[in-house]
């Protein structure tokens, strides 16, 4: 990274310069007294996304609690930064719930909040985030202890811009706080601004792998969302899987690096998984060796136990993942633990490259099955919208560049087990690990901004729809295609507590919602409204329309049987 030297009225137009550098230009979030001084340097966004990609630094004015997940769906649509910004108080911590996201999945995002000055310390100013009112800065510094940073508007801010651009170059998202009355200082001098140098490439990796431990073992290769989700990952794998004639298992976000006609895909595994690879994960043990390629271990995918296998190899881009401790993954795997650490394409290439020059004899596995599931799947009750034949059939609708999002609902359970492959014309995320209901909303918001080529599928419940609801009006130009799963309850805490509380009337589980007229709140946000037929007749028709432009958002209604449980949850077992 190298620094211009620039004239800048103050501290705040510094921050946006240098920010500008690092190719940042979208802010969202809400004013405030704390950023007033911030945002009034900032043009305000256009209604349509395609007019704001000028390169002008612009703000998209939306809710605090959507904008911190705003970021992040700009970044999975385009591989491009942005920032959210919020003011002192409760705002601060609405938008924390983004940030939480962005480090539990790795995602670079730039968060933007102020503090009460200095000269106010003691004398209880509004929204006192001083020792003695809300402390946040602590707050925020528990939650991110190396990547939060005071601007104050002295020659500490430029270490400090270098030291944030580092970490989001590692998919780490950053903080930046700001000293209000530093940073309104009128400089009459030079300025720093930190301007990133072009990436520089690593080195392709040749450490010899130790290919003779895989003689007459089995090979199971899981494949997470650390891997990248490009062409050349996918035909990787592919190519790896053929060799070594191993069964592939992926996380729910992995699947956005294998191919679909990947003959050796077994599935996902972990919740919502599919049964083929349930089967082959429970099976792995003292004859297996699992080669992790940017591997997802966590609750809802590996559980919160160590995997127990004769060895495990595991690539990763970096030493500073979400899961990791000490800068290891050695904690996670009962077993010989082999951790190789670098740019993931050329090593997998490596090994595609030394099992090809040296095959090890590894014991083979058939090819997967057609279906990945075992047994037929629950069906709904008459009047409601099948969710299995749902999501079959729109699996076949998918149409190039579309992206979608499954909020914390139903969807992100019962998509992936019912399509059971991943489709390359609709990549899906889902941002599972910090459980934020309603999050996919400011995901959406945050693809089509970043990628308006893109047309944007957002999946949510009727509880997580109630978080957002009120953002929907800012929204509303966007052309956003949400889909609203309606079953008038809590669908994942119902399926989960008949297991877990089999014993207790349904009435303590706290779980009912009183039914909402979709169509009426559409209409008054200003989106279009569809709702689907039980019998899908109309869903063809209703997929036509979203992929339209120039229209209003969409809002798009499935009313759901509550008592149809597909995907798989393993938490319930440790509930």
């Amino acid at each position: 990274m190298h620094v211009d030297r620039l004239y800048h009225a103050d501290g705040y137009l510094h921050l946006i310069e240098t920010l500008r550098n690092w190719d940042i230009s979208l802010f969202a979030g809400v004013t405030g007294g704390g950023v007033i001084h911030f945002t009034k340097h900032l043009s305000p966004y256009p209604g349509n996304p395609s007019e704001g990609s000028d390169h002008l630094s612009r703000f998209f004015n939306v809710g605090e609690y959507v904008a911190g997940f705003v970021p992040l769906g700009y970044y999975l649509a385009s591989g491009k930064l942005a920032a959210a910004v919020a003011t002192t108080g409760a705002a601060t911590k609405l938008l924390g719930c983004g940030l939480t996201d962005a480090k539990l999945h790795n995602i670079p995002a730039v968060y933007i909040v102020p503090i009460s000055a200095n000269s106010a310390v003691g004398f209880a100013p509004l929204q006192d985030s001083s020792i003695f009112g809300m402390n946040i800065l602590r707050q925020l510094e528990a939650e991110c202890p190396n990547s939060t940073f005071v601007l104050t508007g002295d020659a500490h801010d430029t270490e400090n811009l270098q030291k944030a651009y580092a970490l989001l170059v590692r998919h780490q998202p950053v903080v930046l706080v700001l000293d209000p009355a530093g940073l309104s200082r009128k400089f009459l001098q030079n300025l720093a601004v930190t301007t990133p140098l072009e990436a520089q490439q690593m080195g392709t990796l040749h450490k010899p792998l130790p290919l003779h431990k895989l003689r007459n073992k089995r090979v199971v290769i899981f494949v997470g969302s650390g891997m990248p989700a490009t062409a050349k990952s996918r035909r990787l794998t592919t190519e790896l899987a053929r060799l070594l004639q191993a069964p592939v298992l992926y996380s729910i976000n992995g699947a956005n690096s294998v191919e679909r006609d990947n003959p050796f895909l077994y599935g996902h595994i972990g919740f919502g998984g599919n049964d083929a690879a349930q089967s082959v994960w429970k099976s792995i043990d003292e004859k297996t060796i699992l080669i992790a390629l940017g591997a997802d271990f966590d609750e809802y995918t590996t559980g919160v136990k160590p995997v127990f296998c004769k060895e495990a190899w595991i690539f990763g881009n970096d030493c500073s993942r979400y899961g990791m401790v000490d800068s290891s993954w050695r904690h996670w795997i009962q077993g010989t633990c082999l951790e190789i650490t670098g740019p993931l394409e050329p090593l997998v290439a490596n090994l595609i490259d030394a099992v090809s020059a040296d095959p090890p004899d590894a014991v083979p596995m058939l090819p997967a099955p057609a279906s990945l599931n075992g047994g037929a799947m629950a069906v709904a009750r008459e009047g409601f919208v099948d969710l299995g034949r749902f999501y079959e059939t729109i699996d076949g609708l998918w149409r190039s560049n579309s992206i979608g999002f499954d909020d914390i609902c139903m969807a992100y359970k019962d998509r992936q087990y019912v399509t059971q492959r991943p489709n390359i014309h609709c990549p899906f995320f889902s941002l599972y690990r910090g459980s934020a209901m309603g999050s996919a909303l400011g995901l959406g918001i945050g693809a089509r901004l970043g990628a308006p080529e893109k047309t944007v599928f957002v999946f949510t419940g009727d509880g997580c729809f109630r978080l957002v609801a009120g953002t929907l009006a800012e929204a509303r130009s966007l052309g956003i295609n949400l889909f609203v799963l309606n079953n008038s309850i809590y669908g994942i805490v119902r399926n989960g507590l008949l297991k877990i509380l089999p014993e207790e009337p349904v009435e303590r589980y706290h779980d009912d919602l009183i039914m909402l007229d979709y169509a009426a709140i559409a209409a008054g946000y200003g989106w279009d409204y569809l709702s689907v037929d039980p019998d899908l007749r109309n869903l063809p028709d209703v997929i036509e329309r979203c992929y339209q432009t120039g229209k209003p958002s969409l809002l798009i209604e499935l009313r759901v049987d509550p008592e149809q449980n597909l995907g798989p949850n393993p938490r319930v077992e440790n509930l």
